[in-house]
């Protein structure tokens, strides 16, 4: 069974569920000896079956708990997607700037390094087949600006190994 229609169909029966579940509750208040209430609870009892029997189709489908906390809520259950995808963003941005935050520093190094041992930084980039010394472009000068974010701005021309 495609992953759609399963989902389609298990609505479906939630749905039906619910009305019954409606009708239900409209005999209990409004009696009327020709509705049999009894048959309607069977019709009730007889959807919950179904839905149960769907459980095997549905051990793969993974919810996590705190959308369950968000429908307690009231809310919508979106804003837990939504509150996901902008704490990865986060995480990126966070992320993205440790990363060039080691560019620099690895810019840094190798430069003071090949300053200060230029013999060995040469055998060194020789080993690593890194023809040339590093050179700090705009983003590794020392005048480059930060954003606040564990950023700084400026083009990047440097790549980390």
């Amino acid at each position: 069974m495609v992953d759609r229609n399963r989902f389609e169909i298990l609505e479906e029966n939630i749905e039906s569920i619910i009305d019954h579940c409606r009708e239900a509750g409209i005999v209990v208040c409004d009696y009327q000896p020709s509705v049999s209430f009894q048959k309607k609870i069977n019709d009730l009892v007889y959807k919950l079956q179904d839905v149960d029997r769907m459980q095997v189709e549905m051990q793969d489908v993974h919810v996590p708990i705190e959308l369950f906390s968000k429908i307690d809520a009231g809310q919508n259950p979106q804003l837990y997607t939504r509150e996901c995808m902008e704490q990865a963003l986060a995480k990126n941005e966070a992320v993205r700037g440790k990363l060039d935050s080691l560019r620099r520093f690895r810019m840094l190094l190798m430069s003071e390094l090949s300053r200060q041992f230029p013999n060995e930084m040469a055998k060194y980039r020789a080993v690593r087949g890194d023809p040339e010394a590093p050179t700090l472009g705009p983003a590794m000068s020392s005048n480059s600006q930060s954003n606040g974010s564990g950023t700084e701005t400026g083009p990047e021309s440097v790549s980390l190994r």
